[in-house]
């Protein structure tokens, strides 16, 4: 009897660490993936607040379920590389090898009474007079409120099909392959 429960023991704690290990991998595997397709920046990707980044919860012997979060907020074109701000408003470029000028834009060096603002610092933010609709940011000349543009979050980009053609069978593998290592060392 004392053979079969640590047997059982020994099974739960290698499923757990083979979950959280693939977990991990894949948390890595869905920034790079989101990377190739959108120019987000990384720190926003791995932000650790849960309502913008990738948030890793790991299983444990009690509960088998390994997680990776993404958050829903909305990125502000300032998380974006290759953005330019020039006179005629600013030069969008969300994904990869796709630009877009967007005019009425005008920057805030972020800080920590601008609302929406990305990060404290050096960091600037786009904003516009406008209300978002559908079936995108309508822009204004008269006085309606001004609002931080936005694109994509964490979890549409990581969501995406290209990109989760690109993650989802290397940690599959990764899973079966690290329980396969983890039962022989512990067994």
């Amino acid at each position: 009897m004392r053979m079969a429960n640590r047997i059982s023991a020994n099974t739960t704690t290698a499923t757990r660490m083979a979950m959280n290990d693939a977990a991990k991998y894949g948390r890595t595997r869905v920034k790079d993936a989101i990377r190739d397709i959108y120019t987000m920046k990384p720190s926003r990707i791995l932000d650790s607040n849960e309502e913008r980044g990738l948030k890793f919860r790991p299983a444990s012997n009690n509960n088998l379920v390994a997680k990776i979060t993404a958050g829903h907020r909305p990125a502000n074109l300032a998380s974006f590389t290759g953005n330019r701000f020039n006179k005629r408003g600013i030069s969008v470029q969300i994904k990869k090898g796709s630009n877009k000028q967007i005019g009425s834009v005008f920057k805030l060096k972020a800080s920590k009474g601008i609302s929406g603002a990305a990060a404290v610092g050096n960091t600037s933010v786009a904003f516009a007079r406008g209300l978002y609709g559908k079936p995108k940011f309508q822009f204004k000349r008269e006085r309606k409120p001004i609002n931080t543009l936005t694109s994509v979050s964490t979890a549409t980009a990581a969501l995406n099909s290209k990109a989760i053609e690109k993650y989802e069978p290397i940690v599959s593998q990764r899973y079966q392959q690290e329980l396969v290592r983890q039962l022989k060392r512990l067994l």
